[in-house]
């Protein structure tokens, strides 16, 4: 006997009664489906169909599958209709969404390829699939060409010749100096001792001071060769000349001066005949051209003539002493 504070047990799935639907009227058998579906949902005055309008075209297509079907199938379609329907929707609104995207994205390549059109007349129409590369290189600008540097020594050196040719040799010592501050090799340079000597062998007072300046100071053994050979230029001004004995006498030069031309200046400063001789074996190890030289000017003046006993050496042609020192530099 049931107790009366239970609830009979609800009945199952299988034995609850069906829900009742209404199906319209079905179809004739000869109407076809594919008419139904065929057959677009009216449209309202802007375009487009309205929800009631859309929900009585899909429920009369619905109408026509089920009448093609059994009763059996029809009585399980019914008892899963909602499921269906809300499947349907679904994957009909996939659909919608996917046709949509596509038609996007197709129209905006359409666009993207299209040439546009400038605002102002006559301008040529733009096209964004133009390479705009061979413009920028048209209108580059071309790179200047480097500029070559100056020759600076060979363009002061021919300045200073060029002054030299006109008389303004008062010009020339500083353009030596300038050169001789930056360039210090040049010392050795015989474009750049001839100018000096110029300068210095000039009649201008102040060129030949400056100019022995620079021979006497900045351009060292160098310079002191050159003095000495000013000493001994025949067309040398004679004030030129007796300023370059007076440096050649002096302790400087003996402290500058390069050992042949110290030698070759012993040798003619020496007063008598055995000073000279005296100084031949010395002579014989230095060597150099300016020694050479004299040695060949004191063979000369071995013989004494009655007119000019103060350049005759005769004590050297007493023996073969002067002879074999000149042989022995020859060799060399």
């Amino acid at each position: 006997m049931a107790s009366p504070l239970r609830s009979p047990l609800p009945p199952k799935a299988s034995e609850q009664p069906l829900p009742q639907f209404e199906l319209g009227p079905l179809p004739a058998r000869s109407e076809s489906v594919a008419a139904h579906s065929a057959a677009p949902p009216p449209a309202t005055k802007q375009g487009r169909p309205t929800e009631a309008r859309t929900l009585a075209w899909m429920t009369r297509l619905e109408n026509a599958a089920l009448g093609r079907l059994s009763p059996a199938m029809r009585e399980r379609v019914a008892r899963h209709r909602h499921a269906m329907l809300a499947g349907s929707c679904l994957a009909g609104g996939v659909l919608l969404l996917a046709l949509g995207l596509g038609a996007r994205a197709l129209v905006g390549r359409t666009h993207a390829t299209e040439p546009r059109a400038t605002s102002t007349a006559g301008d040529p129409p733009y096209s964004v699939a133009a390479d705009p590369a061979p413009a920028r290189a048209a209108t580059a600008p071309t790179p200047a060409p480097a500029l070559k540097s100056t020759d600076e020594p060979s363009a002061l050196l021919t300045l200073a010749s060029s002054l030299l040719d006109q008389h303004r040799a008062a010009e020339v010592p500083a353009l030596a100096a300038r050169l001789l501050a930056r360039h210090p090799e040049l010392v050795s340079d015989e474009r750049l001792q001839h100018v000096v000597l110029a300068a210095a062998a000039s009649s201008d007072t102040q060129a030949a001071t400056d100019a022995f300046a620079l021979l006497t100071g900045p351009m060292g053994e160098t310079g002191a060769a050159l003095v000495y050979a000013l000493s001994l230029k025949p067309d040398a001004r004679r004030s030129a000349r007796q300023r370059a004995q007076s440096y050649l006498s002096s302790k400087d030069f003996e402290r500058v001066a390069a050992l042949p031309v110290y030698a070759a200046e012993k040798l003619r400063s020496a007063k008598s005949c055995e000073d000279k001789r005296g100084l031949l074996e010395f002579a014989g190890q230095v060597g150099g051209p300016q020694v050479l030289d004299y040695l060949k000017e004191l063979e000369r003046q071995t013989s004494c003539g009655p007119e000019d006993l103060d350049h005759c050496f005769p004590c050297l042609a007493s023996d073969h002493r002067l002879a074999d020192t000149i042989a022995k530099l020859d060799r060399h």
